[in-house]
């Protein structure tokens, strides 16, 4: 949480249509978002982290190359000592 970075498998990047094993800042990632995915996704990622709760939300992202897709986040928080130290899940394509 602390740096906001990414540890993902490589179905993720090609889901992005991201270079396999690319470094990249959350930042660049939340981009690839469509306004109201990204909007939806900030809203639960925070929730989640404040609560302690995970999430499910169904997300478009235009991949690079310009292609419009639908996945499905799932996450959770993982806590340490009652605070949130990092979000596990996965991203799937739907």
């Amino acid at each position: 949480m602390r740096d906001n970075s990414l540890d993902w498998t490589d179905p993720v990047f090609d889901l992005f249509g991201l270079p396999r094993g690319a470094h990249l800042s959350r930042d660049e990632t939340v981009a690839l978002y469509c306004e109201e995915s990204r909007a939806a996704m900030e809203r639960l990622r925070a929730y989640g982290i404040k609560h302690r709760r995970g999430f499910t939300v169904d997300a478009e992202i235009v991949a690079v190359g310009g292609r419009r897709r639908w996945m499905r986040l799932l996450a959770a928080p993982v806590s340490k000592e009652g605070r949130v130290v990092r979000l596990q899940g996965l991203k799937q394509d739907i």
